[in-house]
């Protein structure tokens, strides 16, 4: 998805060679598929038939998982309740307020509707965000590729907002942040408590990288 890095392997050699040697190349992925690890071999020019290490086991004991089954019209009712148990779990009074999670969804329009139902008027929210008011709670945070269609915002101002939001959610000043995969890569927040999948990613791979967010408190 970033296609500049297709040119690592042969940047790296002709720049980074000295005295006949080349550097050695070391590609770390936490859950790349079998195709994507012979990708990375091919564009990094790794020849090696033993290059590949792979860990024991993807368990990751410190995450537990929880799957509800119900109507999709009823799925916006659920999300309350399912954030109410998660509450009870983490043994504090309101998730929103007193813990850190994300809730990743599949379209941007799905997202921009329930980050709607947590802030209000969401165009407004995010005007604020942008105008920096003093002493506005940036305690919600959503972060997609795009701008929803209906938001009245362009796409530099998507992206100034975007840049802002992370920003206070990797400070720990949003609390509870709706995406799509556009953030599941690159978090770094390491007083995330939980991850709802609001909607199944495209694939098992997606799922489980999206989960892995939840286990860094």
């Amino acid at each position: 998805f970033r296609p500049s890095y297709l040119t690592l392997e042969r940047n790296i050699r002709e720049f980074c060679t000295f005295q006949g040697k080349a550097p050695v190349l070391v590609a770390l992925t936490g859950t790349a598929s079998q195709l994507v690890l012979i990708d990375l071999k091919r564009e990094l020019g790794i020849q090696d038939l033993d290059s590949i290490v792979r860990p024991d086991t993807f368990d990751r004991p410190e995450l537990r998982f929880n799957l509800v089954d119900c109507p999709s019209h009823e799925k916006r009712e659920m999300l309350s309740q399912v954030m109410t148990s998660i509450a009870r779990r983490l043994n504090v009074q309101q998730l929103d307020t007193d813990a850190y999670g994300i809730v990743f969804g599949y379209t941007v329009k799905e997202l921009w509707e329930m980050f709607g139902d947590f802030v209000g008027n969401s165009k407004d929210y995010v005007r604020t965000i942008l105008q920096g008011e003093s002493g506005h709670s940036h305690r919600y945070g959503i972060y997609t590729g795009s701008p929803p269609k209906n938001s009245g915002l362009s796409t530099e101002e998507w992206g100034a907002m975007k840049t802002k939001t992370l920003s206070a959610f990797k400070r720990g000043e949003v609390k509870l942040l709706f995406g799509n995969t556009a953030v599941s890569v690159g978090i770094d927040n390491e007083k995330l408590n939980y991850v709802i999948n609001y909607k199944m990613p495209q694939s098992l791979e997606a799922f489980y990288q999206q989960c892995g967010r939840a286990g860094r408190s």
